[in-house]
């Protein structure tokens, strides 16, 4: 399905790489934290995201791609021959390399700044970011949350729940009863302590999100039944897991939706961009270690894109609608343009596995690249956050169903009617790095475990390739140790 509006769109947000010298000191640390807060303050952040250059990674040259638009170097500390070679390559195939302090001979004296806050107005130029831009750079606080229940008595069934304490780590959350809010002079939410007020579904009006269209189009038996909600969180992932672990006894899983995130992350680590209008949410999943889910999973990953993918063709009534999933956990539109992505971490409860999802989905903003409301046929009714997040549980609790009692080769055949590879052929880079060692083969779906299965070309050996520090340039078909 064509649609004009993606045109000189980029396919993925742009990355600035920093290179501050030896990636373990204490020194690069101090540098990198102190350029990013510089770019921040002319560049918004939905406009790209940094990412820190250890001398390892810069000198094995597998960074190198026409996603990262600069790399700043802040430090000659072990910046080598090979090192130089590497910036060397990176500025032939058009990247923009920028040294902040003294010349170290690897740049044209124009690509010399005195310090960070002029290299950030160089960067502006090469991202295309105007003074006007700069200025709708928002500042976000911290708030408090909303911590509210399906049925309204179910909070006396959230096992360890307590008021007016510190529990869970990092943040700690204290909870206080929403009647209590009124006469208690308390503060608001901070990076290390979050406060959640409890209360009924009345009481309640959250800031750009309907929690009543969410519970209504709601149908799942348990998964989302707890909605924590909050305008300005550091993480969602980090709420939930929070929330999980201060109330270890409590079996009801909990969905946490924040409009804005400080701090997202996504697989290894990343930078994860938030811009207001995104869809962004983390939910919690028990599983026995007994039953069949539970003992698969690394497929979890899996089944929850599925049910991303197919939430939204649900939700607009058009399977061929052209949203399709990149493995191992990006979503992507017509096999172009990424939309968003998920993210897994498990945690051990004794005889349960406690699974915490992190899910990031364009829905309404127009930045870093494109979203699904601006893709939709012209005339169609736009999709709303919360019965999108709501479908995504109902369609998880679904398919996670369907995996227990028929399986994964079951399973397999739902995924691959949604996912971008079949038959693509793909290089696998060697530990050597060289171009000349990489392994070609042809993909033949996923294996055991949901890693990528690949055939080699050549030899015809099929193997699996895992998902743990690989990643997979699906412009270049080639999947290379993730830096």
């Amino acid at each position: 399905m064509a649609c004009s509006y993606t045109q000189n769109k980029a396919f993925k947000p742009p990355t600035v790489l920093v290179y501050c010298g030896d990636g373990g000191s204490k020194e690069c640390g101090s540098k990198f934290q102190e350029f990013t807060k510089t770019l921040k303050d002319g560049v918004p952040e939905d406009v790209c995201t940094t990412v820190l250059l250890s001398n390892n990674t810069l000198n094995k040259g597998n960074w190198l791609s026409n996603e990262n638009e600069c790399l700043v170097v802040y430090g000659n500390d072990g910046l080598d021959e090979k090192g130089l070679k590497q910036l060397e390559a990176f500025r032939v195939q058009g990247g923009k390399v920028l040294t902040i302090g003294e010349d170290n001979g690897n740049v044209s004296k124009d690509d010399i700044y005195p310090d960070a806050k002029a290299a950030t107005k160089k960067i502006m130029d090469i991202l295309n970011v105007t003074e006007l831009d700069a200025k709708r750079k928002e500042v976000h606080d911290l708030t408090r949350c909303n911590l509210l229940f399906k049925k309204d008595i179910d909070v006396i069934d959230v096992a360890g729940l307590e008021y007016n304490v510190l529990i869970g780590q990092s943040p700690k959350i204290i909870y206080k009863k929403m009647k209590m809010m009124e006469t208690d002079d308390m503060p608001e939410s901070t990076g290390e302590t979050v406060v959640v007020k409890v209360g009924r579904r009345d009481q309640v009006k959250c800031d750009d999100f309907d929690h009543e269209a969410y519970f209504n189009h709601l149908k799942t038996d348990a998964i989302g039944h707890s909605l924590m909600h909050t305008d300005v969180c550091t993480s969602t992932m980090d709420l939930t897991t929070s929330f999980i672990r201060g109330l270890h006894d409590n079996k009801k899983p909990v969905t946490v939706v924040a409009n804005y995130q400080t701090k997202g992350v996504g697989r290894s680590g990343n930078q994860w961009l938030s811009p207001k209008g995104c869809c962004m949410f983390s939910f919690s999943c028990n599983l026995d270690k007994d039953s069949y889910a539970g003992k698969h999973l690394t497929l979890m990953q899996h089944l929850l894109s599925v049910s991303v993918v197919d939430a939204i063709k649900s939700l607009i009534h058009m399977p061929e609608f052209p949203l399709q999933i990149k493995w191992p956990n990006d979503i992507y539109y017509n096999k172009q343009f990424k939309m968003g992505g998920i993210i897994a971490n498990v945690n051990d409860g004794g005889h349960i596995f406690k699974l915490v999802f992190g899910v990031g989905l364009n829905v309404s903003n127009d930045k870093p690249t494109v979203c699904i409301n601006e893709l939709l046929p012209e005339g169609m009714e736009k999709l709303d956050k919360a019965v999108i997040i709501a479908e995504v549980m109902n369609k998880f609790e679904e398919h996670l169903k369907t995996f227990e009692t028929r399986g994964v080769e079951v399973f397999y055949q739902t995924y691959y009617k949604h996912w971008i590879h079949s038959g693509d052929e793909v290089q696998i880079e060697a530990e050597s790095g060289k171009v000349e060692d990489r392994e070609k083969c042809v993909i033949k779906g996923l294996g055991e475990h949901g890693y990528l299965r690949v055939m080699n070309l050549q030899t015809k050996k099929i193997f699996d390739v895992s998902d743990d520090g690989n990643s997979f340039d699906m412009l270049k078909g080639l999947i290379r140790t993730k830096f």
